[in-house]
């Protein structure tokens, strides 16, 4: 058995150095919301600490022609909830959402992939009906990463095109890097390689600034509240308000409803704010060992993306060792597969 080395006190410090500050950085960002909230209370006293129950599954959500609902029960314990179109016999494309989303954010892929495609929408665990573990490890990067593989295994398959958004396709990089064998082509939409991204927040202000929410969200409680109160007037806002959000007209009110459904789930906030927390504390308990990706990979960027430079869309081709491309798409959001999905999918099919 291989000699495990024990890091250096050096190394130790270092940690816990950083940890530290990105609580500090958290909680100035914290202070700096905490400080505008007693006027919105006075604005909306009733509604701010309100929440419309939500107890019925939205109809949208049940239309047959997005999909087929289904549960996978991996042999690590997780159960995945996934939403399935098209042919079994045809060629896998599993989708990847991010957060704050679930399955449905996939909805117009669905649609325009079945007919030359099984397509496969996954809940992330810790995502919509999919299992919710509680314990501080449970989502590493890792972890994340089996996950997909036992996916791709559980629907019968060898291999997958893997299309991944936001945390999606930082899992996506994950899993083309630690196994190649199971991507045949991979499609990553506004999410950057995360080694990438760590090395390039720590040097351009920028990002630093536009990475506020992640350290606010290491903090306990709050950020949970913050999404979650006057009827998640907050992720609403991230969705479709400027400068996060999409054009008017990329999604309904009843669409958006979906997401609120989701999310007021009991323990739905913890579960998928733990990405963050995990993301930025701690390292993985078996970090993955970055390889060069083989396949194919294309790189959608909405050009307009709030959370993340566009500089990070070509800076992740360093991390592959094929066919690598890179389509912006001006004036389109962080949610660019909602927002623009004829340009989306038009993309995809060339690739394809």
């Amino acid at each position: 058995m291989a000699e495990t080395r024990a890091p250096s006190p050096l190394t130790v410090w270092t940690r816990r150095a950083f940890v530290c500050a990105i609580y500090l950085v958290g909680i100035f960002w914290a202070l700096v919301w905490l400080l505008r909230q007693p006027m919105e209370i006075w604005k909306n006293p009733a509604g701010y600490f309100a929440a419309k129950k939500r107890t019925s599954l939205p109809a949208v959500l049940r239309e047959p022609e997005v999909g087929q609902h289904g549960y996978l029960n991996l042999p690590n314990g997780i159960r995945i909830h996934y939403v399935a179109a098209g042919n079994e016999k045809n060629p896998l494309l599993l989708l990847l959402h991010g957060f704050p989303e679930f399955w449905f954010s996939w909805r117009n892929q669905i649609r325009h992939f079945s007919d030359r495609y099984r397509v496969v929408a996954v809940d992330l665990r810790g995502f919509g009906d999919s299992s919710k573990p509680t314990d501080e490890h449970a989502y590493e990067l890792t972890k994340m990463a089996e996950d997909v593989k036992l996916i791709v295994e559980g629907l019968g398959r060898k291999s997958c095109v893997l299309a991944g958004h936001d945390w999606g396709g930082f899992i996506a990089w994950g899993v083309a890097s630690k196994y190649p064998d199971l991507v045949d082509k991979l499609i990553v939409m506004n999410a950057t390689h995360p080694t990438v991204f760590w090395k390039f927040l720590m040097k351009n202000p920028k990002q630093f600034l536009m990475s506020w929410y992640i350290f606010m969200f290491q903090l306990p409680l709050l950020p949970e509240f913050y999404i979650g109160h006057d009827d998640f007037v907050e992720l609403e806002a991230f969705l479709t308000k400027p400068p996060t959000g999409m054009k008017p007209g990329s999604i309904t009110a009843e669409e958006l409803d979906t997401y609120k459904y989701t999310f007021s789930e009991p323990k739905s906030l913890t579960a998928a704010i733990s990405f963050y927390r995990n993301f930025s504390r701690k390292r993985d308990s078996e970090p993955i060992r970055w390889q060069p990706v083989p396949c194919p990979v294309l790189v959608i960027w909405g050009a307009a993306d709030a959370f993340l430079c566009s500089e990070l869309a070509l800076l992740s081709g360093q991390y592959t060792s094929g066919q690598f491309e890179v389509k912006y798409l001006d004036g389109i959001s962080h949610w660019v597969q909602m927002e623009a999905p004829d340009e989306v999918n038009r993309t995809m099919d060339q690739f394809l």
